[in-house]
């Protein structure tokens, strides 16, 4: 792989995981989304880690002696995977309440 092409991967990256920041903290800082959709948010997330975490793999077999785009990559993937882990939790708690708080009614 040539270097221009890594370094287009590591400017992808790098753009893309700014702007799943910033699509987490809105996504959780606004109450006003249901649970089911924050939970959908969250698992999309975990699967852009999960391929970023593939990208990352693959272009560090592909060079040996120059990584820095795998390890720049890896490091979005983490972010990515965190970020979709915290967004689920928060998504299954803000989904169990209700759920909870109805069935304890009906008993």
């Amino acid at each position: 792989m040539d270097d221009k092409t890594r370094e287009l991967i590591e400017l992808l990256a790098t753009k893309l995981g700014t702007k799943a920041v910033e699509l987490s903290e809105h996504l959780v800082n606004h109450t006003y989304m249901c649970g089911w959709m924050q939970l959908a948010a969250g698992i999309l997330m975990l699967c852009v880690g999960a391929s970023l975490a593939i990208v990352s793999r693959r272009l560090h077999k592909g060079d040996s002696y120059n990584n820095e785009p795998s390890v720049v990559t890896a490091i979005l993937a983490a972010m990515f995977g965190a970020l979709g882990a915290v967004m689920s939790l928060i998504a299954i708690t803000n989904i169990a309440e209700p759920v909870g708080a109805t069935i304890k009614g009906l008993l």
